[in-house]
């Protein structure tokens, strides 16, 4: 009799054991389906021994696994991106040198259809910053890349003096990218940096100059560049630009609508034109002979600045 008692009790123990057991598991398993997929990622550190010295051919391995994440979550109503910091660091530590997964980690951080903070604003600059470092260090620079750090301080932070290098940067390295020189000039007004913004409509007269053939082009340049409604449509310009940058229909959608929605205090600036048209560079340019010269235009044209 002794005995069978301590059977029940050894029953009742095991009973009471598993039905704990399982509504520990039943809860966790809600959880992992409330919280979506987990993943689970080694460290950076790890990831790097793991490769045995396939970093790169590992970091493109994870850089598909973490669009296909990212493209997941985009279609996820209660979304939270848990794990995209931790793919960006992985991937960073893979291959430092990897130009396009820079240019998807700027956007992917900020443009994701949860809240713009600027916690994620600094995140997505942090490898702008990083990729334009790294890849400077093998000589090659990404425009796409750059240009999305100067949108990030000139309309996201509204730090517009702190855009402007990331304009230069851009528009110095790339013929392609010449115009940013004119958006830095609006948000160099945006700052209150009147100088600095007729020297940028000049240096672009003076790119300009050295590739046209005529002085029409460079006299209309001059009418665009000192029209009272320049800063506005610069503006205007440059937003355009920055939703036409995202290749993805849905990314495209999420920066479009925030844009939208972007603050407009400063849209209706505009910078006073006559400093500009004053100036004694200005007046060099328009008063060149294009037929009394040796000397092919674009040549004398840019020798006069």
């Amino acid at each position: 009799m002794k005995r069978r008692g301590i059977w029940i009790f050894a029953w009742a123990v095991i009973f009471l054991g598993y039905g704990l057991t399982k509504s520990r598991v039943d809860s966790r398993i809600k959880a992992r389906q409330d919280a979506g997929v987990i993943r689970y990622l080694p460290s950076p550190a790890l990831a790097e021994v793991l490769s045995f010295g396939f970093q790169n051919a590992v970091a493109d391995i994870y850089w598909i696994e973490a669009i296909n994440y990212f493209g997941a979550e985009l279609g996820r109503k209660n979304r939270t991106l848990e794990y995209l910091k931790n793919f960006c660091d992985l991937i960073f530590k893979l291959d430092a040198y990897f130009m396009a997964f820079y240019e998807w980690a700027a956007t992917a951080f900020i443009y994701n259809g949860l809240d713009v903070t600027h916690e994620r604003i600094f995140e997505s600059q942090r490898y702008i910053n990083l990729g334009i470092q790294n890849m400077a260090k093998v000589h090659r620079y990404d425009s796409a890349m750059i240009v999305k750090g100067a949108f990030n301080y000139a309309l996201e932070l509204q730090a517009h003096r702190q855009s402007l290098p990331y304009f230069l940067l851009a528009a110095r390295s790339f013929y392609q990218s010449r115009d940013m020189l004119l958006v830095a000039s609006t948000y160099a007004t945006y700052a209150n940096e009147l100088d600095i913004a007729d020297q940028l409509k000049l240096e672009y007269l003076g790119h300009l100059a050295f590739e046209s053939t005529n002085k029409n082009e460079i006299i209309n340049a001059i009418q665009i560049l000192s029209a009272p409604g320049f800063n506005s449509r610069s503006e205007e310009f440059f937003v355009s630009l920055r939703a036409r940058m995202e290749k993805e229909d849905d990314v495209k959608k999420i920066v479009e609508t925030r844009l939208k929605n972007r603050p407009t205090e400063l849209q209706n600036i505009n910078a006073s034109p006559s400093d500009f048209l004053k100036d004694t560079k200005v007046e060099n340019i328009l008063s060149v002979d294009f037929t009394r010269t040796w000397l092919r235009p674009e040549l004398h044209v840019l020798t006069s600045l």
